[in-house]
């Protein structure tokens, strides 16, 4: 008895070590995110990337300077999409390196001896693959580019299930390359269906019931002017299997 006690005795401490172990594995293997909802937190993956000012948006006079921003869209099933400046993030490129430089801030610089138009590109490692987004710079200005815009990001979502909800920006583009700001807390957001998508104050948006909602970001500037931008959202339910 004394031998078999022993050996089961061996057994339990192995057992113990080996359980231990594993233990120390499996929280060396899981990330648990600091931010989130829930006991855990949760990690949000990026699905999405949005460059602005957008195509057409921008131009400067030969040697001026344009300021552009990357957005990304983070993901998590059941929770609101959120959308983040990432500037600094991506990677920045020009169609026509001689046009001039962009820095990895996103501060396009021209040479003073170019006119025309060049594509920007910017690119990061996504959840599912690179991600990539474009715009592009004018030079020079045409006359009549003076007046600021208004830009949602992203343009289109798609919600799939009831409540389900996301918050996208609303983005100033200030003219001749002056840059952006985030206009997202000071805009009156409206929806076109409340039967389809809901949108409060803040901008975040509740998906109701099937259908196709536009969803509209406005503000009226100091001197009268009415900026509007919008955002097409789809209730598309998933399918059972």
């Amino acid at each position: 008895m004394l031998r078999i006690s022993s050996k089961f005795a061996s057994y339990s401490v192995v057992a113990r070590t080996m359980s231990a172990a594993l233990g120390l594995f499996l929280l060396s293997s899981l990330s648990l995110p600091t931010t989130g909802c829930g006991a855990f937190g949760l990690t949000y993956s990026l699905t999405g990337l949005t460059v602005e000012p957008a195509y057409g948006d921008t131009c400067v006079y030969a040697g001026g300077a344009a300021q552009y921003h990357a957005y990304g869209t983070y993901t998590e099933g059941g929770h609101a999409a959120k959308t983040q400046d990432i500037t600094d993030s991506v990677s920045w490129s020009l169609t026509f390196p001689a046009f001039g430089s962009i820095s990895s801030s996103g501060l396009l610089t021209t040479n003073t001896n170019v006119s025309g138009t060049s594509g920007i590109g910017a690119a990061i490692q996504g959840e599912f693959g690179e991600l990539h987004a474009t715009s592009n710079i004018e030079v020079p200005c045409p006359s009549s580019t003076t007046s600021p815009s208004l830009s949602v990001v992203p343009a289109v979502a798609t919600l799939k299930s009831i409540g389900d909800t996301e918050q996208p920006l609303a983005i100033g583009i200030l003219p001749a390359g002056h840059g952006t700001v985030d206009l997202s807390s000071k805009v009156t957001w409206v929806s076109s269906d409340l039967a389809v998508a809901t949108v409060d104050p803040n901008g975040v948006i509740r998906a109701v019931g099937p259908g196709t909602a536009v969803i509209t970001a406005h503000e009226t500037t100091p001197d009268g002017r009415v900026l509007a931008a919008t955002q097409t959202v789809t209730f598309q339910a998933a399918q059972n299997q």
